[in-house]
């Protein structure tokens, strides 16, 4: 089979399946609750803070910026204790040890 009628076909279907889902409708509204947003010690995660912040809002969230919590331990035990719903963290400093 011609690559170029396979991938043809792949888009047709894609473009057919994409009209196949119902829109969501205005009668319905969802609850969004308060959300709590953490960040560290320093100004990178305070914009990073922030720039979440402003994205929850605009989906219809409410927020609040716990700004300088202090460092990893402190906002990853606010995650597990649920005081903080959220923050924004590097890959390799989030690793923490099973206490």
């Amino acid at each position: 089979m011609n690559w170029k009628i396979l991938f043809a076909t792949f888009v047709a279907l894609a473009v057919i399946l994409s009209g196949c889902t119902e829109p969501a409708s205005d009668d319905t509204e969802v609850e969004k609750g308060n959300v709590v947003i953490g960040s560290k010690l320093f100004q990178e995660s305070y914009i990073l803070a922030h720039m979440t912040g402003i994205m929850l809002e605009e989906a219809g969230y409410e927020i609040d910026v716990k700004e300088g919590l202090g460092g990893t331990f402190v906002n990853y035990e606010g995650l597990k204790q649920g005081s903080v719903d959220v923050y924004v963290e590097y890959t390799g400093t989030g690793i923490q040890p099973d206490t």
